[in-house]
């Protein structure tokens, strides 16, 4: 047979490649003086240029290869695929910088004669000009065919940017920062306007132009406004002090689009007291509308809780939750100090993850402590005894802070949740909790009656579009949301699903402003502490919503994070916030959960925060999508390593090309 004889290599060596695309389950080399040469696996056809050759030929697409006729239907798709997808996402990349291009205007508002470039300039035009003309974003730039010499050209343009990277090395800019949009935008627009542009005073940036980007960055922010009448929002309030020992307050408020910096306030002269801290945030419950808010979330420090006191009596629809970060971390902390915390660390790390994500985690943090919990009992092997104590550790910290109606309610509404245990709808507490939660936000008998009496049950059962297979099969997809899953199938039960929209989409951390902190450490820096109070404050209000709408338009949703891709939820807002720490060898866990475990300086414990002597830049650390990807690559380079191993040996070492 043709597969047969494929698969003999003359000697007793065989060559693989050091590569991992899936062309090379179905080719092979065979040549070890022509490593362009690859044979296929399936009907032994011998052919050059490497595995995108192969992928043609067993996608079966004419032109440059002969077909496989021994190829199936799905390897076939598979191979088309794979063959397509660089090109797919090289014209993604094209049309998102085009995007990026498209939004830059340099046309003075309401003045034709400024619009036309060199029209107001007294000065005689240069060579350049001829390419410089108005262009509205709209309408792509127009190719004009140059005559100068392309290697010149490189040149001179190799020389700009030395220009730049002299400025970027001596004022430490980070590396990465070449990638930003906002900086592609600036080039863009230099480039449309032309020779003799002149910087920006100091002046002009740090007042008129200043001011003018917080308007805008309020603009860009009314989408969130909208959202938060729809699905409600919840308010995040803490405390910090500068290099100045000056004491501040800030305030994020969250809701289905992210974590939005709001404002903070100087409170160095003023005790922190309960009254404090309730007036600051009823402040803000009015600005943002109290029908808009849903919760409040703080740590659980006692002038916190004696302003959710306060709240509860003014404001008896508000909820008021203790920051499940916070809780959590006490909750290891606590384990930590028994002998046996090391094989039931990973599960509350897991929880850990989802409470320090941005995204919607009330929909799953009372699901997944339960999950941790029957974890817990596979790690202790079944032992009763252990479980008790570990979980009475857990359930001493958690008690009153992750089990409240809320939470409850989310785990009921969650039908990730609800319909893979039904015995979920006939527990006592549970259910006793949802009901709570219902009175609580209506107050009106007939909706209570609707809701109860009516939708609840449809939900229950599986009527109507909740008991649809898409419905079903949306539950477990990879990127579920439960929010999401109610928008589409709960429509029939308008008002139940209401609820379960302003619940579900809810987060139960206040990491937003921890991460807002460090947004101040960068703005507050060691060159800038001059910045008075207001400038600082409308910089960080730029940079934490700028990068929080930018992390969104790269990513497109802020869905909660699960598992081991929850390792970065820290960097969702913070570049450069995840730090690669050392792994213990024996637990798996990274040094910072271990050290917190063990009691030391627990991350959220502190009510007042110090800060460390920092630079006025981060850390030029390039994260993972700033590297160049291998998909960019049209053709594989036949030039790698290969790898010349035994059959019978497992260690392979990389051959230099």
């Amino acid at each position: 047979m043709a597969a047969a004889g494929a698969s003999e290599v003359p000697g007793s060596q065989a060559l693989k490649r050091n590569s991992d695309d899936m062309a090379w389950e179905f080719a092979e080399l065979f040549d070890p003086d022509d490593l362009q040469r690859v044979r296929c696996k399936l009907c032994g056809k011998e052919m050059s240029r490497g595995v995108n050759r192969m992928k043609q030929h067993i996608a079966q697409i004419r032109g440059q290869v002969t077909p496989c006729l021994v190829t199936n239907a799905d390897q076939q798709a598979r191979c088309k695929a794979a063959f397509e997808a660089p090109q797919k996402r090289k014209k993604l990349k094209e049309k998102q910088a085009e995007e990026v291009r498209a939004e830059v205007t340099i046309d003075a508002e309401d003045d034709e004669e400024l619009n036309a470039v060199g029209k107001g300039d007294p000065k005689n035009a240069g060579p350049m000009d001829q390419y410089v003309v108005p262009i509205n974003p709209n309408v792509p730039l127009k190719k004009f065919q140059r005559n100068i010499n392309d290697s010149i050209d490189k040149e001179r343009s190799y020389r700009v940017g030395q220009y730049l990277t002299r400025w970027m090395y001596k004022k430490n800019v980070p590396f990465n920062a070449i990638n930003d949009d906002d900086f592609k935008q600036f080039c863009e627009a230099l480039g449309r306007y032309g020779p003799d542009w002149r910087q920006p005073s100091q002046y002009l940036i740090r007042e008129k132009m200043l001011l003018q980007e917080v308007e805008k960055t309020r603009e860009l922010l009314k989408p969130h406004d909208v959202e938060r009448a729809h699905t409600g929002c919840s308010i995040m309030t803490d405390a910090w002090t500068d290099k100045k020992r000056r004491s501040i307050m800030n305030l994020c408020v969250h809701c289905k689009l992210g974590t939005v910096f709001l404002e903070s306030k100087e409170a160095s002269a003023d005790a922190h007291t309960s009254l404090y801290i309730f007036n600051y945030v009823d402040e803000c419950i009015e600005k943002i509308g109290a029908d808009n808010v849903v919760q409040v979330v703080t740590d659980h420090a006692s002038n916190n809780m004696g302003a959710k006191a306060m709240l509860k009596s003014k404001r008896p629809k508000i909820f008021w939750t203790s920051c499940a970060t916070h809780t959590i971390n006490l909750m290891v902390e606590a384990i930590g100090k028994l002998k046996q915390f090391a094989p039931v660390f990973e599960p509350l790390v897991k929880v850990l993850r989802l409470a320090d994500s941005d995204g919607q985690s009330m929909a799953s943090m009372y699901g997944e402590i339960i999950e941790a919990k029957k974890a817990i009992m596979l790690a202790v092997e079944n032992s009763e005894k252990d479980y008790r104590v570990i979980t009475t550790a857990m359930e001493s910290k958690m008690n009153g802070r992750l089990d409240t109606p809320l939470h409850m309610a989310a785990y009921v509404l969650n039908p990730y949740y609800s319909y893979s245990s039904t015995s979920i709808f006939t527990n006592l507490e549970v259910m006793s909790a949802l009901m709570e939660v219902e009175i609580f936000y209506h107050d009106d008998d007939e909706k209570q009656n609707k809701v109860l009496n009516i939708e609840l049950p449809k939900f229950k059962k599986k009527e109507g579009m909740f008991g649809k297979v898409a419905a079903t099969k949306a539950i477990g997809n990879e990127n579920y949301n439960a929010g999401e899953w109610w928008a589409t199938y709960g429509l029939q039960t308008p008002v139940l699903m209401d609820m379960a929209l302003r619940i579900l989409n809810l987060t139960t951390s206040s990491s937003g402003c921890e991460r807002n902190w460090s947004v101040y450490e960068q703005v507050d820096a060691k060159r800038r502490n001059k910045l008075d109070v207001r400038r600082r404050d409308n910089l960080v209000y730029i940079q934490f919503n700028g990068r929080m709408m930018d992390k969104r338009k790269k990513y497109s949703s802020s869905d909660v994070l699960l598992g081991d891709d929850a390792s970065m939820a820290q960097d969702w807002i913070v570049e450069g916030a995840y730090v690669d720490d050392e792994v213990d060898p024996a637990t798996g866990l990274n040094d910072t959960i271990i050290d917190e475990a063990m009691g030391m300086e627990p991350r959220r414990s502190a009510r007042v925060r110090e800060l460390h002597e920092v630079e006025e830049f981060v850390s030029d650390g390039e994260s993972e999508h700033d590297v160049v990807m291998e998909d960019d690559i049209e053709f594989e380079s036949d030039d790698d390593g290969v790898i010349e191993t035994n059959d019978n040996e497992d260690e392979e070492d990389v051959m230099q090309p």
